[in-house]
């Protein structure tokens, strides 16, 4: 079945207001555009969710897929010790998509860690409140060639459409952190010229000038979007979609994007 939702969502703890505090009314643009993406993703009736973030990397030159029956989340990283959210696993889908994928040769392991950090936790409480029993499957891309992990995307949608399940693609990253001198890593102009050239190349469809973004771009920028997005532009590979940027903003020095890919 073909996939029925991809989106891609930040990550900041910012956006908690009980972390962010006085800072998360400077995300009004991103909290919107959240409310929107759970919208879509809602009306997109998902059997499964999968969720792919660098935040949940085990190992670092092999992608992994994270098959526990039970996720917890865990935000004493950034100071919340107070909110306790968990959410159902699909350990048959994980397994079924890790055999897939490896199937063509790739290195891919199937891990168990039931913390989610932040980086995957934080869009859950915001785009799974009405969906409490929708099954999680988070997966972390290795630190891979950029066309391999567009490749490891391909075969997602070969395995998706093998199978008779609705699978949502959830993306979740920021964008550069060295867009000002504000920023958590200094200032670097690489930051403004990555995060244009991701929403530029998104909404023209030029996935070859994501895949081909100088190498150099993408670690001055100090971002942890790009390689979750080329597998899901893999996913993508052939399917007809318009991009929606229902958000984007930095008043932090660090760029949130949130999009919706509308599928045909």
């Amino acid at each position: 079945m073909p996939i029925v939702f991809a989106g891609i969502s930040p990550h900041s703890p910012l956006l908690l207001e009980h972390v962010g505090k006085e800072k998360t009314s400077d995300l009004k643009k991103t909290l919107q555009g959240l409310q929107k993406l759970e919208e879509e993703l809602y009306l997109s009736e998902p059997d499964v969710l999968l969720l792919i973030s660098d935040h949940n990397k085990l190992y670092h030159e092999i992608s992994v897929v994270i098959g526990n029956e039970t996720l917890e989340s865990s935000l004493e990283e950034v100071g919340d010790l107070n909110t306790k959210e968990s959410w159902i696993g699909s350990p048959i889908f994980a397994s079924k998509i890790a055999t897939s994928i490896r199937k063509d040769g790739h290195a891919l392991h199937i891990g168990y860690n039931e913390k989610l950090s932040y980086g995957s936790c934080i869009p859950l409480l915001f785009l799974t409140r009405h969906m409490k029993k929708l099954p999680i499957v988070p997966f972390g891309p290795g630190e891979l060639e950029s066309k391999e992990l567009f490749h490891i995307g391909a075969d997602i949608k070969t395995f998706c459409l093998e199978e008779n399940t609705r699978v949502a693609i959830l993306v979740t990253g920021n964008g550069a952190h060295t867009l000002s001198e504000k920023s958590p890593a200094g200032f670097h102009p690489d930051g403004e010229i990555f995060d244009n050239s991701i929403i530029s190349h998104l909404e023209t469809k030029n996935t070859l000038g994501i895949v081909n973004l100088d190498h150099d771009v993408e670690l001055n920028a100090k971002q942890s979007l790009y390689h979750p997005l080329l597998i899901l532009l893999g996913a993508l590979k052939n399917t007809n979609f318009t991009f929606k940027n229902l958000s984007y903003e930095h008043p932090h020095g660090v760029g949130y994007l949130v999009g919706n890919f509308e599928l045909y």
